[in-house]
């Protein structure tokens, strides 16, 4: 979520009613138009088992309601988000045996359970946050760590999407440059739990946020008002 975001003109909020191609199909270009504000649209899924839609439906109602009443925002549109399941890093502190020179322990410190790229609008998320995928790093981080519910991981990064087509991460970025990532993380844990998932990422700036919302208001605070 680098600086980079900002070449982009992707926040006008008025692309729900404008048409998005150029094909000289009339029924194409009238379904744009016909969109409801309340009517989600929802990501492109790459995944056969379908449980991603599974897990994603409920977030992006709540995500809807929540930017319509505490933001003043029209949030449905997920069409441009390309969402899949991938395997992320994980930060594992390796012990060696002095005797051999040989690997003799590995204990996972770190993990990236999910990922969202303003540049491309695609979601990546761990398999390891899901009991059904048979991830083998699962059974290793569960003796180290609690793995979060896949919806939470989910819904944290749906609320990046919502927050980048709100134009907030660009107000960020160009008001606090590299700065401004920890505050966009702290919005996203902040409205993740908000809207009934649990949040345990990034406590420190979802407390600045929390501050800042107290002091400032939701509206202000997620749009960059400040």
């Amino acid at each position: 979520m680098g600086p980079s975001v900002l070449e982009k003109d992707l926040y006008d909020e008025d692309v729900l009613t404008k048409p998005t191609t150029t094909s000289a199909d009339p029924t194409i270009q009238n379904q744009r138009f016909e969109i409801d504000f309340g009517k989600i649209v929802e990501p492109e899924y790459a995944d056969r088992t379908g449980r991603l839609r599974e897990y994603a439906r409920p977030v992006l109602e709540k995500l809807r309601d929540y930017y319509s009443k505490a933001v003043g925002v029209a949030t449905n549109y997920f069409g441009d988000v390309k969402m899949r399941f991938g395997k992320l890093p994980t930060t594992y502190l390796v012990f060696i045996d002095p005797r051999t020179g040989r690997e003799a322990k590995r204990l996972p410190i770190g993990k990236v359970f999910g990922q969202y790229s303003p540049e491309t609008k695609e979601i990546i998320i761990d398999p390891v946050v899901d009991k059904n995928t048979g991830d083998p790093e699962r059974r290793l981080l569960e003796a180290y760590f609690k793995i979060p519910e896949a919806r939470s991981v989910i819904a944290h990064e749906l609320s990046h999407h919502a927050h980048d087509r709100s134009g907030g991460i660009r107000s960020y970025m160009e008001k606090f440059g590299r700065k401004g990532i920890d505050m966009i993380e702290g919005i996203a844990s902040y409205i993740t739990e908000a809207i009934g998932y649990n949040d345990n990422a990034y406590p420190v700036q979802k407390r600045k946020i929390r501050d800042l919302v107290d002091r400032r208001g939701v509206r202000e605070t997620v749009l960059g008002f400040v």
